[in-house]
């Protein structure tokens, strides 16, 4: 079944055991910013930061791309006047604006592709969209022999398609200038705007430490790292063990119960597919996997082929792991001003130097050779900046939190910067202190609204509290 096939049937599925069993779609607690930090090898922040929760509506966190060319992709201009690609017979790609709600760019790309019955590995997109939040971003349809009204016709939950144009070449990542944000934060007490105003001119001058932050580590598991690290050293099967088996408290029980006893169902395959079949959405990764290993038993490396995206992201998770733990380091040590860091595990002995500690902990050793069979992933230099400085930063203070807009480089996180003003928190429960009112940030920004895409999304639109599925 495709994904959307696999939502529907999903929320069929768990509404009836809901019923019975509601217990097992309760979360105790969530993990504190510290729990967080710790995991993904931050270890050096301001201490003595209010307290503010974010995501609570969707429109609490809004990123809009901003191009190559320096154009911002808004999430609220909608534009399906339809091109005629006879008038532009050079122009072979058809570009779009893609505006989405609470799923990541890699499903939202696999849904379009799914919906069009075109392969997915010919959309371009330039950048990762945050899964939890409204996102505008631009994409690309190389050589696509369907027209943008047909295109148009089709509807996909959770995804819009706007503003068709033909041009030239593709998209790939990193071909982005940036991201815009404007993000919601509901704070435990009311700010005050002295205070943020001089904090907010600090990191204005100055900068922030520039830590890859929990969205890279793989959602409430937050264990991409160590699927990554197990990848590097060669492990594969226990990577797609970990995978499929990994639990812990943060997670809805349902789930837990269910990859507890595929655990103990190993290594019938058929029996665990039937398990993860009663979250067929949830589990279309792990699902994928099971249905490569049924195909081919213990070829665990090739199951890892199989699933580009995610073996791609978990060895990034790693690299990412092994920056922040460096990062924190040197910070402490040096304070951190002007240095560009060359990230590790791209094959060059020198640029794994300043990280060796690290590797040799974690005893990865010749992670080349490991790394070799997944061509996808590939070995080259980048570098990234140690401190950067939020650009165009805006606020507004509201009664019980504030919104603040600014713009980021490609591949650095809003909720970095975030934590340098603020204790975060996110995700069930919802602290009590949370203050429910609806805010359209956009319209408090003076920046429009968000009542067209209100409509547009009005069967995804809901807050953490009124979620329904898992």
């Amino acid at each position: 079944m495709d994904l959307q096939e696999a939502f529907v049937q999903q929320k069929i599925l768990t509404d009836k055991v809901r019923q019975t069993q509601p217990e097992l779609f309760k979360i105790e607690r969530s993990r504190t910013e510290a729990e967080i930090f710790k995991i993904i090898g931050i270890d050096n922040l301001p201490q003595n930061r209010p307290l503010g929760y974010l995501r609570l509506y969707p429109e609490d966190f809004l990123v809009e791309e901003i191009t190559k060319e320096d154009k911002l992709i808004k999430i609220n201009e909608f534009n399906d006047n339809f091109p005629d690609q006879k008038n532009s017979p050079h122009n072979t790609t058809l570009y779009a604006h893609l505006i989405k709600i609470g799923i990541p760019t890699h499903h939202a790309i696999e849904k379009i592709s799914q919906a069009l019955k075109i392969d997915r590995t010919k959309i371009g997109f330039a950048g990762l969209k945050d899964s939890d939040a409204l996102t505008a971003q631009q994409i690309a349809f190389p050589g696509l022999k369907i027209t943008p009204q047909e295109i148009k016709a089709v509807k996909i939950p959770h995804i819009c398609l706007t503003d068709f144009y033909y041009g030239q070449n593709t998209l790939s990542p990193g071909n982005l200038h940036g991201n815009c944000f404007t993000i919601t934060i509901r704070t435990e007490q009311e700010i005050d705007a002295s205070w943020l105003k001089a904090r907010v001119n600090i990191l204005k001058t100055h900068g922030f430490l520039n830590y890859f932050q929990s969205q890279r580590f793989g959602g409430t598991r937050l264990n991409g790292h160590l699927l990554g690290k197990l990848v590097a050293k060669g492990q594969y099967q226990q990577a797609i063990t970990t995978f499929l088996f990994q639990t812990n408290n943060f997670n809805l029980p349902y789930a837990n119960n269910l990859r507890k006893s595929g655990e103990q169902a190993w290594p019938d395959l058929n029996e665990i597919k039937k398990l993860f079949l009663n979250l067929p959405y949830y589990f279309n990764v792990e699902l994928k996997i099971i249905d490569y290993l049924l195909a081919n038993p213990q070829d665990y490396q090739g199951a890892l082929n199989a699933v580009p995206d995610h073996t791609r992201i978990w060895v990034h998770a790693y690299t990412s792991w092994l920056f922040n733990k460096h990062l924190s380091d040197f910070s402490q040590n040096h304070g951190c001003t002007t240095e560009i860091f060359t990230l590790p595990l791209n094959g060059n002995k020198n640029d794994d130097r300043p990280y060796q500690k690290y590797l040799t902990a974690d005893d990865v050793k010749d992670y080349k050779k490991h790394l070799l069979p997944f061509r996808f992933i590939g070995f080259r230099k980048q570098t990234i900046s140690g401190r950067v400085k939020p650009q165009n930063v805006d606020y507004r203070i509201f009664k019980q939190g504030a919104i603040i807009n600014f713009s980021l480089p490609p591949g650095c996180y809003a909720t970095t910067f975030l934590a340098n003003l603020f204790n975060l928190q996110e995700g069930l429960p919802i602290p009590l202190w949370v203050t429910r009112e609806k805010i359209d940030a956009k319209a408090l920004m003076n920046q429009g609204n968000l009542n067209e895409l209100k409509e547009i999304f009005k069967e995804e639109w809901y807050s953490k509290a009124e979620k329904t599925d898992i």
